[in-house]
């Protein structure tokens, strides 16, 4: 019964129901239940991406595999499925686009070359330069303010200003 109440807030996006399936204990949503599926795996296959951040508050780890078999993480069906809209809420909630997401060991935009989708393999390669430019963008700031601080200070010495009497 409770199995099928997950099926149902999966289905109609109801965080509410969720939460009160995990908060009474009748569902444990880090497990596959009876039927082979889990939660993460549910809220993949319906395109619901809030239920996927509910998921995320209750500590589900979105990149272990969801089905019974051990076959794929739930970016794996989200790529298989072309939902573009799940990929990028699993980009948001900090998935690691590098790991393997199927047994095989193959890495997101591998899998969705493999499908034949250039259009979801080109968006999910520029999530991942979106990821590496930022650290990239990140680093230079942070020389950038370190280049100014020091040349603030050598030219508060260049004109005979002291730094104690600031």
């Amino acid at each position: 019964m409770s199995e099928g109440l997950l099926f149902q807030a999966m289905e109609d996006g109801n965080a509410k129901l969720l939460a009160h399936l995990t908060a009474t204990g009748e569902v444990n949503v880090k497990k596959c239940g009876q039927m082979g599926t889990s939660a993460a795996y549910l809220a993949v296959l319906n395109d619901q991406p809030h239920m996927m951040e509910a998921l995320h508050k209750l500590e589900v780890d979105l990149e272990a595999f969801c089905d019974p078999e051990n076959f794929g993480t739930p970016l794996f069906y989200a790529i298989q499925n072309d939902s573009r809209v799940m990929v990028e809420a699993l980009y948001k909630l900090g998935v690691d686009f590098t790991k393997p997401c199927d047994l095989f060991g193959t890495t997101p935009a591998k899998l969705a070359w493999s499908f034949d989708n250039r259009l979801m393999a080109e968006f999910v390669e520029e999530l991942e330069m979106r990821k590496e430019n930022a650290a990239t963008k990140i680093q230079a700031f942070c020389r950038g303010c370190r280049g100014r601080r020091v040349s603030g200070r050598k030219r508060r010495e260049r004109d005979g200003a002291s730094v104690i009497a600031r």
